[in-house]
């Protein structure tokens, strides 16, 4: 930096060169080559390199000996490892070698605390070094394998997660009541439900295909069309929670409607109290489920509707609160004139972007009230 020119760069060189000790420089020069030559060489293979960088540091240790107090057991165990597997010593060898080089150590009469019990502890270090390590070049006498579960490839993976898919793919149609019969059709709806490739599907046919799923022989289920969407039951439809069953409302004293009469009025009543008064909506005098379902009779005029087959009468309460909720959800689809996409689609965007089967059962529960707002919506419109 104080020049760019080359004749000044050759002046600032010789000055210094003019006061250069040589002397100094050539015996500095001569200690170099000489600690060169003397550094030994490493071994051609890593594990000889590591066995003798492991015998360097235990030659250092014992070298240095006790440099304060604590050290004892440390020092008495490196000594009988240095033994066992460097010098090839065992049983009374090792623990002779051991005791009688460890008072030979740098520091140990000023720092050792256990000099009065040095026998003892060489003895118990000696039994164990002598059940772990064993001497250079022999086999090995204990086994150093790690037991380790097997763990599945990556393709092994792939395949569990696409076959899970497939079969929360069928579960999710299953339960919308929106399986196609056809092949064809099934088949994409599959492949986009489940986000695989064709290949991947079909070789995974006992999860949905017709003809490879297994029969009520081999499953020993009750015998149930798995394949008819109207006759199909969810595997695992989201619990609601019980309510107490209904108890019987009180008699009233007299039938009728109750009107105020017109005398006790300052105006005049707006029905009369002979007349029948407008059909009322459904009142609270009864604990019922939220959100309250479709009436039957509301679609019952449109033969294309297929409605669930109702439990039996002895059927537990789980199973009428399943076939409540999935023919609410159904009949919601149906007025709608909805299929699997627009469903999904709706999901996505009511419940940030997920899907059916993602849902948890209060979440269901808000879907099926969504529907029906939007089935009411759709209705004022017309």
């Amino acid at each position: 930096p104080i020049s760019d020119k080359l004749d000044r760069f050759f002046w600032l060189w010789d000055g210094a060169a003019s006061h250069q000790d040589m002397d100094e420089l050539r015996h500095a020069l001569k200690i170099g080559r000489d600690n060169r030559r003397k550094k030994p060489r490493r071994a051609p293979y890593p594990s000889n390199s590591t066995v003798e960088t492991w015998r360097q540091d235990l030659e250092t240790e014992l070298e240095a000996g006790w440099s304060g107090h604590g050290q004892t057991n440390h020092l008495l165990k490196t000594l009988a490892c240095y033994g066992r597997v460097f010098l090839g010593l065992s049983g009374d060898e090792l623990f002779t070698h051991t005791l009688e080089t460890a008072p030979q150590l740098s520091g140990y009469r000023q720092y050792c605390r256990h000099q009065h019990e040095i026998e003892r502890k060489v003895k118990a270090w000696c039994k164990a070094v002598e059940g772990y390590y064993w001497p250079l070049g022999d086999e090995p006498t204990r086994d150093t394998s790690i037991d380790l579960p097997p763990q599945p490839s990556v393709n092994q993976q792939r395949a569990d997660d696409a076959r899970d898919r497939i079969a929360q793919a069928v579960d999710t149609l299953k339960q919308l009541g929106t399986l196609p019969h056809k092949i064809r059709d099934l088949v994409q709806q599959l492949t986009e439900t489940a986000h695989c490739s064709l290949k991947t599907l079909y070789k995974h046919l006992s999860l949905w295909h017709p003809d490879h799923i297994p029969t009520v022989e081999e499953t020993g289920v009750t015998a149930r069309s798995e394949s008819d969407p109207t006759l199909s039951e969810p595997a695992e439809w989201p619990q609601l929670v019980e309510t107490p069953p209904f108890l019987d409302p009180p008699e009233p004293l007299s039938d009728g409607v109750l009107h105020t009469q017109e005398r006790s009025m300052k105006c005049k009543a707006v029905f009369s109290s002979q007349q029948n008064p407008l059909e009322r909506g459904v009142r609270g005098e009864r604990p019922a489920r939220f959100p309250q379902s479709l009436k039957p009779e509301s679609v019952s005029h449109d033969d294309q509707y297929c409605p669930l087959a109702l439990p039996s009468s002895s059927a537990p309460s789980e199973e009428w609160e399943r076939y409540r909720n999935q023919e609410a959800l159904r009949r919601c689809l149906f007025r709608l004139k909805w299929g699997h996409p627009q469903l999904s689609q709706f999901i996505a965007e009511q419940f940030e972007g997920r899907r059916f089967y993602q849902l948890t059962s209060d979440e269901v529960t808000l879907l099926v009230y969504r529907l029906q707002i939007r089935l009411m919506e759709g209705l004022s419109e017309q």
